[in-house]
């Protein structure tokens, strides 16, 4: 769905405004841009964090608020650095690089895919559900990386975790950032593809579960429909968040090249794909 150039901006203003009020520590502001039952997975497989929902209702705090408390107020600051802004509809992907500063100043770069799937409330444009999508496994080794001083920002982290969510929480947290499609689903998304650039539908076939689903700039398809388009799709890039896989990727659409992000999601155990989600303008 393509939107009008001024809505294309009001959009892309409320997924800008998140990072930047996290980097000015403007807690109120940061909340306010999220509905009152949005919810945010950062990253994508660890425990969602619900604005409706009370994970510790001893502390009067909703569980958005607690995460600001616990991931964004222990933070220094954040920079952002984007390479490509895809709007589609009430859908904003951005491309980014996360450059926060933690505890002791450990500074770390974090490849990030952001998906912000906006809605209306009160009459204003605001945050339904945010997906943050990078590799935590990753993102620990670079900390660790930085010696003890890294050392110290993780346990830091990790005690503000256990503080404001509790261990549950944070046991799961933990677990959710080891698990899913990792190394297998970011072969089998760039082998898909290949398959579908050779027109191999039986071979693109093999890396689906029975009933995949297909979103083409959020419209549904089916593979046949994708096939039959000649995307010369290329998936590039990818970063493995729990049972998903990001990735840039660029296509033949319409009679130009696109550049645009894409989203495959794995089924646990098969480590087959189950849903692809294509974003470009």
């Amino acid at each position: 769905m393509a939107n009008s150039p001024d809505a294309r901006a009001a959009r892309l203003a409320v997924a800008a405004a998140s990072p930047d009020a996290a980097h000015r520590r403007a807690r109120a502001e940061w909340l306010a841009l999220y509905a009152s039952d949005a919810e945010v997975h950062d990253p994508v497989g660890t425990p969602a964090c619900r604005k409706d929902a009370r994970t510790r209702p001893g502390s009067g705090k909703n569980d958005l608020e607690l995460f600001y408390d616990t991931f964004i107020a222990g933070m220094q600051s954040m920079g952002v650095d984007v390479s490509l802004d895809v709007v589609v509809g009430d859908v904003v992907a951005r491309d980014v690089v996360l450059r926060p500063t933690m505890a002791f100043g450990v500074r770390s770069a974090i490849p990030t895919r952001l998906l912000y799937e906006l809605g209306t409330e009160d009459g204003r444009l605001v945050v339904k559900r945010l997906g943050a999508y990078w590799d935590a496994s990753q993102a620990t080794q670079r900390t660790m990386r930085a010696g003890l001083r890294g050392k110290a920002s993780m346990m830091v982290s990790s005690a503000r975790m256990a503080r404001y969510l509790g261990r549950e929480w944070m046991q799961r947290y933990v677990a959710g950032t080891r698990e899913g499609a990792r190394r297998p689903g970011r072969e089998a998304m760039l082998a898909f593809a290949v398959a579908l650039r050779a027109n191999d539908l039986q071979a693109a076939r093999a890396l689906l579960t029975p009933g995949a689903t297909f979103r083409l700039r959020e419209q549904p398809t089916d593979l046949d429909a994708l096939a039959a388009l000649g995307l010369e799709l290329t998936f590039h890039e990818p970063i493995a968040s729990g049972d998903v896989v990001s990735a840039r990727c660029s296509a033949r659409y319409e009679g130009r090249t696109v550049d645009g992000l894409a989203f495959a999601t794995f089924e646990r155990g098969t480590r087959k794909l189950s849903d692809l989600r294509l974003l470009w303008e």
